[in-house]
């Protein structure tokens, strides 16, 4: 929880570094559709904007961006992730951290994830 606390605060007071913009979206995006079981995420440029603490100008050059290299397809409060796989490369390495915690925990939400693993 503190890893993504961090990750999500602009400067990681922790490392003294900071996390790009496209790397911060890229880990929200995954996280946030593996938590949820779905690909496709209502929610809006507005709400990521909040969320991340990301100027709205930011999270929409990004999406596009993402959209542009076909990692997502965004609609009108919705975007839908089509390439995990690249769109978790592109997530910082807390994102992994993270990941990793959820799986190694024995939750509901790793049993979630390690089905959707296995049934790939």
């Amino acid at each position: 929880m503190l890893r993504c606390s961090i990750c999500n605060a602009p400067l990681d007071r922790v490392r003294g570094v900071w996390h790009k913009r496209d790397k911060r979206l890229a880990s929200w995006l995954c996280l946030a559709s593996w938590a949820a079981d779905t690909d496709a995420l209502p929610i809006t440029h507005d709400y990521l904007s909040s969320v991340l603490g990301i100027a709205l100008a930011g999270i929409t050059e990004t999406l596009n961006q993402f959209a542009d290299q076909h990692l997502i397809r965004k609609m009108r409060g919705m975007s839908q992730i089509d390439e995990r796989e690249r769109l978790e490369q592109r997530a910082c390495t807390c994102y992994k951290l993270v990941a990793e915690a959820y799986a190694s925990s024995g939750s509901a939400f790793s049993r979630k994830k390690r089905r959707l693993t296995t049934s790939l």
